[in-house]
């Protein structure tokens, strides 16, 4: 059973977010836990925290946490473009300061391997139909992250641009925000250097129909819409129509079952676009562990984020007059 399966079928046997969320966190530490070889445990830690919320906002997950290799990095000329780490969840649970670190461990492996880099680790808003928030609306947080990000210019982000970075639904979450993007002249657009996902989510309704779960506990009303068209009109996949100015990335371990097989069609649509769009599959590790200290995952995951980031850079020159994008 893949580390997905065995966390939904956990879920199914309960119900309410706060055992739901301690069912997540218990998946994702496990997989730090089991994963094979000498773990590393990186030094490096968040440096401080900021809020991207308007100054009469009174939001109070509206904030990131800044992991770097010291103040003078963060503070000094960028290499790289600024990455961006939206944490998975389901959509429903989970915070950048997750019980056991994971997160915050992940990003500060990264910079440790790839020391000129600095990170975000982000919250947003969790869907809840008690408090009537939806997909929407994290796609709107997302939104609003990027304009205080380019507003601002924090980090020197308007010359070095931003790569979006999210693990299973906050994968989801950075690719959906950008497609959702209507206008090609969006200036939100012009600061996207690519965007990286890690196990993500592509097609909300072959997720939902294969997480029976959604429809009988409180995860379909409290996240999921109902509508086929609703769903659509949400995911990657049915959005692909679109035509970025930058690259898009999918990493997914090997084992990561129908997410493999969203991932490949994705690419393929997004492809049918001249979308520069691919995918690489991972041995050695699952949906969670996939953000692990196993030295070989780590080593992999690194790399091919560095590899990225320079692929990036070639596809900014080579479109630096622009690049028309249709409308999802």
């Amino acid at each position: 059973m893949s580390a997905l399966s065995l966390f939904l079928s956990l879920f199914d046997f309960h119900r309410g977010r706060s055992t739901f969320e301690r069912a997540y966190h218990s998946l994702l530490s496990r997989a730090q836990s089991q994963s094979s070889g000498d773990r590393l445990t990186p030094q490096t830690r968040a440096l401080g925290t900021q809020s991207y919320a308007p100054a009469a906002s009174s939001a109070c997950h509206r904030f990131y946490d800044v992991v770097a290799a010291s103040p003078e990095a963060a503070a000094g000329p960028q290499r790289w473009p600024l990455v961006v780490f939206l944490h998975g969840g389901l959509w429903v649970a989970s915070d950048k300061n997750d019980p056991d670190g994971v997160h915050e461990r992940f990003l500060a492996g990264l910079v440790e391997d790839i020391p000129e880099l600095v990170c975000l680790n982000v919250n947003y808003a969790l869907c809840s139909r008690r408090r009537a928030v939806t997909m929407a609306d994290q796609l709107k947080d997302v939104h609003l992250l990027l304009d205080t990000l380019q507003r601002e210019d924090r980090f020197g982000c308007r010359e070095t641009g931003v790569v979006l970075v999210g693990h299973s639904c906050g994968a989801h979450l950075a690719i959906q925000s950008l497609l959702a993007l209507s206008e090609p002249t969006n200036s939100l657009l012009g600061l996207i250097r690519g965007v990286y996902s890690l196990s993500g989510v592509y097609d909300l309704h072959d997720f939902a129909k294969r997480c029976g779960f959604f429809e009988r506990h409180f995860g379909l009303p409290d996240c999921m819409p109902r509508s086929l068209q609703e769903r659509h009109a949400l995911s990657p996949l049915h959005c692909a129509k679109k035509s970025l100015p930058f690259p898009v990335r999918l990493l997914h371990p090997s084992s990561d079952g129908f997410l493999v097989t969203q991932a490949q069609e994705f690419v393929l649509a997004m492809q049918a676009k001249i979308n520069r769009a691919s995918l690489r599959l991972v041995d050695g590790c699952d949906h969670f562990s996939i953000l692990g200290t196993d030295p070989q995952v780590r080593s992999v995951v690194s790399a091919d984020l560095r590899d990225f980031l320079k692929d990036c850079e070639l596809v900014v020159r080579a479109h630096a007059g622009g690049h028309p994008a249709a409308a999802c």
